[in-house]
């Protein structure tokens, strides 16, 4: 989800969850920076008024519907554990800290910049 021109964020490019299963946030809906909000309401219209896009969009969504739930968020959680402590045996917590959100509000003050 980085897009070419655009700074890194303090922590790396961005990330949504379940990427790294092949999700495609864009193929269900709409990822935007803040400096495309003005044209949201715009690409909205466009999908909504193209009923092929719209089921595309909506058949991907049920593809994915599962991970959303309590069940799916848990397995996605223990997998995401799971490769973090593979990657630095005995340095989990470590490891861990640095590559998640809550690590990463533990080192910057991120919050009201």
């Amino acid at each position: 989800a980085r897009r070419p021109g655009r700074p890194e964020l303090s922590w790396g490019p961005m990330w949504l969850p379940f990427q790294d299963l092949g999700v495609d946030w864009n193929a269900m809906g709409f990822t935007v920076f803040d400096d495309e909000l003005p044209g949201l309401p715009a690409r909205l219209r466009a999908a909504l008024d193209d009923p092929t896009s719209l089921q595309a969009r909506f058949a991907r969504t049920t593809q994915a519907a599962e991970l959303f739930t309590p069940a799916g968020l848990t397995e996605y959680v223990l997998y995401v554990m799971t490769f973090y402590a593979s990657t630095a045996p005995g340095r989990f917590e470590e490891v861990l800290s640095n590559a998640c959100v809550s690590g990463l509000l533990g080192r910057e003050a991120v919050i009201g910049k």
